[in-house]
């Protein structure tokens, strides 16, 4: 009986790394996020006994499950030396959550029906949200979500090389091709775009032109068509002409605060450690580092800013929020006409406005607790777990135009100037809500001087709406 040998003895490619595994058998690859872009690393050695020419060998990816798709890898893309190990890192498209097995076959062009080696490897996609929650208490409205995207840095593109420039929403790319010998201005690419955009019935894109008078920059926004629906956003280019990051100018819904009040932003799902990340007008809260609280204490608005959150699940994938965008109403005080109460019959003189506020309950370690006058804020450290402690760690904040004094559970806060208004508000971000903080005036910034049982008319000004209290009650 005679035996032939197979070509795995005389192999001329021999694949040596899978993503830095080395074992000939079947790879287990570390679970990843669904990802349009997950980067394939594989290494191989020339054993032709010569030298291996550029171009002259395929690496075949074939893979299977759902996300089912074959790459033809041309290689090597210089020469390569006998003995000599060369890598290659490829893009492959695994966007789809469930088991995929990936098979990597390398042959020569002159022989493709000669596999010369092979590996194989089973990975994973985990699912993932495709929208992370965003919660907070005010009612919103639906809006047009609008994204704007710079495009440029030079005024044309080269013509050395093709350039492709690339906007995607919702996982549709829309994509325009410059090809060599041929040279577009940043107008024209930017129009081309809009134009691209605007095919599909679910957004409108308009090139807005030049943003502070620079003329190698323009803006393509683009408008979601239904009021009240996200859509994701990126954009990428092959070129020296480059697409800025996208920028969220108007969430897809909108809430409208006073200018004097905090929102809570709340989310869900993320890990344990790490797993939310909060962004005001597309920057990081924290720094770029995602934190373990899940909310975000929004003080001190300003109008038309947008808040949005990233959230990382246990798999470490991360899904983003829809956007909101801020509305913000300046209260009578913060637009620079006071509220103010006329009448006749009797006087009015001058008083030192005073709160006070109180906490009751238990802190702990890791919660904080907001006053805010007059729109500036001042948060207490989350490294304190007493009512003494926050009390003391915000009186060492309060600005100096304030008085200030502490006892017990409570701190005094007044103006200095007798007749002078200011607003108070409070907040806390407490994980257990094991304690509370409130305000009460004490006394207003005016006395009125009546006679004992007199009736008299008041009337309030520079609003468009009053409710009269007495005491503090309505």
């Amino acid at each position: 009986m005679l035996f032939f040998a197979t070509h795995i003895y005389g192999q001329d490619i021999v694949i040596t790394q899978v993503q830095g595994l080395t074992s000939t058998s079947t790879l287990s690859l570390t679970d990843t996020c669904p990802n349009s872009t997950y980067e394939l690393e594989v290494y191989f050695r020339n054993d032709t006994g010569g030298n291996l020419a550029s171009s002259s060998a395929t690496i075949r990816i074939t893979v299977t499950g759902t996300n089912s798709a074959t790459y033809i890898i041309d290689q090597p893309t210089l020469t390569l030396a006998s003995a000599a190990t060369v890598s290659f890192t490829t893009e492959i498209d695994l966007i789809n959550p469930g088991p995929n097995t990936i098979s990597i076959e390398a042959y020569l062009d002159a022989t493709p029906a000669t596999i010369e080696d092979s590996r194989v490897a089973n990975i994973q996609v985990d699912p993932r949200a495709i929208t992370a929650p965003i919660t907070f208490i005010p009612a919103a409205t639906n809006e047009q979500q609008i994204v704007e995207i710079e495009l440029g840095n030079v005024g044309s593109t080269t013509g050395a090389t093709t350039e492709t420039f690339t906007i995607t929403l919702d996982g549709v790319a829309f994509t325009e091709t410059v090809t060599s010998s041929t040279s577009s201005s940043v107008t024209e690419v930017a129009d081309a775009l809009a134009s691209l955009i605007n095919d599909n019935a679910s957004y409108n894109a308009t090139n807005t032109g030049i943003p502070s008078g620079n003329p190698n920059v323009n803006v393509i926004r683009i408008t979601g068509a239904s009021a009240g629906t996200s859509y994701s956003y990126s954009a990428s280019s092959s070129a020296s002409l480059l697409l800025g990051f996208p920028r969220v100018i108007q969430g897809s819904k909108s809430i409208e605060i006073c200018s004097d009040e905090a929102v809570v932003f709340n989310s869900t799902g993320g890990a344990a450690t790490g797993g939310y990340e909060f962004y005001k007008n597309g920057i990081s809260i924290s720094g770029g580092s995602p934190q373990n609280n899940n909310s975000y204490n929004y003080l001190n608005p300003s109008d038309l800013d947008v808040i949005r959150v990233d959230v990382t699940d246990s798999n470490g994938c991360v899904s983003e929020s829809e956007s909101i965008s801020i509305n913000v109403n300046l209260t009578p005080e913060d637009s620079g006409s006071p509220i103010d109460v006329s009448g006749s019959g009797f006087t009015k003189s001058n008083a030192v406005q005073s709160y006070t506020v109180t906490i009751t309950g238990v802190v702990d370690t890791g919660d904080t607790y907001t006053i805010t006058l007059d729109g500036t804020s001042y948060t207490s450290t989350n490294t304190v777990n007493t009512i003494a402690g926050v009390l003391s760690d915000l009186d060492s904040q309060i600005s100096g135009t304030f008085d200030t004094n502490v006892v017990g559970q409570s701190i005094t806060i007044s103006s200095q100037v007798a007749g002078t208004y200011f607003s108070l508000t409070t907040q806390s971000d407490d994980a257990d809500n094991g304690a509370t903080i409130g305000s009460t005036m004490v006394t207003a910034n005016y006395y009125l001087n009546v006679c004992d049982s007199d009736v008299q008319t008041l009337i309030g000004q520079n609003a468009t709406s009053y409710r009269f209290y007495v005491a503090g009650s309505l």
